[in-house]
């Protein structure tokens, strides 16, 4: 029976957790004029939402797109599709 060193074990390891050290994530920046707006942000894959008060910053999953709600009384509410794009 052949028996793997101990490093290259390791190094397999470490490769298999490459994904998950290196996850990347895209940073959104909302303001709205008065500020004091509620923000909704949301994956339409249902896997991601968050709620702040304007102004916000969300650091968002990449690759994915998103439902971006701002609701503020006396204001109507606002829905926007937030897509990736490629540059």
């Amino acid at each position: 029976m052949k028996v793997i060193p101990p490093l290259v074990i390791l190094l397999l390891l470490l490769s298999s957790c490459e994904t998950l050290i290196t996850d990347t994530r895209d940073t959104v920046s909302l303001s709205t004029v008065p500020e004091g707006a509620k923000v909704i942000l949301k994956s339409v894959d249902g896997l991601y939402r968050e709620e702040k008060i304007t102004p916000a910053i969300f650091t968002i999953p990449p690759d994915n797109t998103y439902i971006v709600t701002i609701e503020m009384e006396g204001h109507k509410t606002k829905e926007i599709i937030l897509e990736k794009s490629e540059v």
